[in-house]
């Protein structure tokens, strides 16, 4: 799968194009990689793996460059992720090195009439970084219908752009020894408290500071602890030395949300202390002696590590929804009816059902081992569950992960 590298600016002046190139890039099987916010608040080391791991870098200019930023050298992020692209290039022969694809949406002609210092500022700046391009391009031979796609409406261009990335593909997967090996994956087991903001660090870290991609996520919650499974695969090589530090920033930056919980709660019951609810100032002290509990607790994670061989093809897999009473033993035996038919679950959610205390909807996505014709399968397979006394509902249907 090829890795697209599209950097922009992220104010509005070309906020839909970016969206709709990244929406279409990820429809045509491509990874799009890019930031969803202005990369100045990005660690430069996350700029540089994401660029050491593009096979493309696809600029998407207009009128201004954005501003700069001490820590990348007195240059704008825009500018910067070129020049530092280029480099990266310059160790690899010529017939190595990755192309780039300039998307230049064009100037309306008020814009390019504005004569402020400002704009020609911008504008000169941009012109240069397009000079530059050129001069790659030139430089590694790439072909000149492969260069620059040159618009005014993203929509009408999109088709010579995929056209343009398809021969990049071929090209990519002419020039590599595909070979069927074992791939990396880690599966990230988390245990403490349950904070707000929590998966949204635990994410925020794995795919900005480790280049993780996140294959699935499952949460479960009871009273203030929490239990999350995180599988993910890194897109580059990861070496042992970083699950170590890993767990250390993941650990820290609990802690450091747990003192924020703690001292909001300390405040909390001091207030109320003055004002003598004693029923509530006992209920903030089991919290705050719970959290301190979690606070001394040594680790939170645990990093395991997972090989899987590549598939020699897709398997087809399924989604199936079942509506069933609340009582002992449905679940239980509606997987032991998935066993018998040798089907192999992949996902899992048992959730309450609106309106109906005493039902629940149980969720699966789940594959046939047995490879059978749809056809055979889902009439044979809802027979099966509906001689279940419990179920109410069955609905099954074809779907790709």
């Amino acid at each position: 799968m090829l890795n697209i590298f599209l950097t922009s600016r992220m104010n509005n002046e070309v906020f839909w194009e970016r969206k709709i190139l990244v929406e279409r890039l990820n429809s045509e099987n491509y990874t799009p990689l890019y930031f969803e916010g202005e990369p100045k608040d990005i660690p430069k080391e996350v700029m540089d793996y994401m660029l050491q791991n593009s096979d493309v870098f696809m600029p998407l200019y207009f009128i201004t460059c954005g501003r700069e930023a001490p820590d990348l050298g007195n240059v704008t992020p825009i500018e910067y992720e070129l020049l530092e692209y280029i480099q990266q290039q310059d160790r690899f022969p010529r017939e190595m090195k990755k192309p780039i694809l300039l998307l230049d949406k064009e100037l309306p002609a008020e814009i390019s009439q504005d004569q402020s210092f400002e704009k020609l500022s911008q504008i000169q700046k941009l012109h240069n970084l397009k000079e530059k391009i050129e001069r790659y391009q030139e430089e590694i031979g790439q072909e000149p219908n492969t260069r620059k796609v040159s618009f005014m409406n993203i929509n009408e261009v999109l088709p010579k752009i995929c056209e343009i990335l398809a021969k990049f593909r071929e090209k990519s997967e002419k020039s590599m020894a595909w070979e069927k090996q074992q791939e990396k994956k880690y599966v990230i087991k988390y245990h403490g408290p349950d904070t707000v903001g929590l998966i949204a660090t635990i994410t925020d870290v794995l795919f900005n500071r480790f280049l993780m991609n996140i294959e699935n996520v499952s949460h479960a919650t009871g009273g203030k602890t929490a239990t999350v499974f995180i599988w993910c695969k890194p897109r580059s090589h990861m070496e042992d030395y970083f699950l170590q530090e890993l767990n250390e920033m993941f650990s820290s930056k609990v802690r450091n949300m747990l003192k924020k919980r703690l001292s909001i709660l300390e405040k909390k019951k001091e207030k109320n202390c003055s004002e003598d609810r004693t029923i509530l100032v006992k209920n903030i002290q089991n919290t705050i002696e719970n959290l301190r509990q979690f606070y001394e607790q040594e680790r939170y994670f645990s990093i395991e590590q997972e090989f899987t061989c590549q598939a020699e093809e897709e398997q087809e897999c399924y989604y199936m929804e079942v509506r069933h009473i609340d009582a002992p033993g449905q679940l239980s035996i509606i997987c032991s009816k998935l066993k018998e038919e040798n089907i192999n679950i992949e996902d899992l959610y048992l959730l309450p059902v609106e309106g109906y205390k005493r039902q629940r909807n149980l969720r699966v996505w789940f594959r046939d081992l047995e490879h059978r014709e749809e056809e055979r399968l889902i009439p044979a397979l809802e027979s099966k569950l509906y001689n279940i006394i419990g179920v109410r509902a069955v609905s099954i249907i074809p779907k790709s992960f």
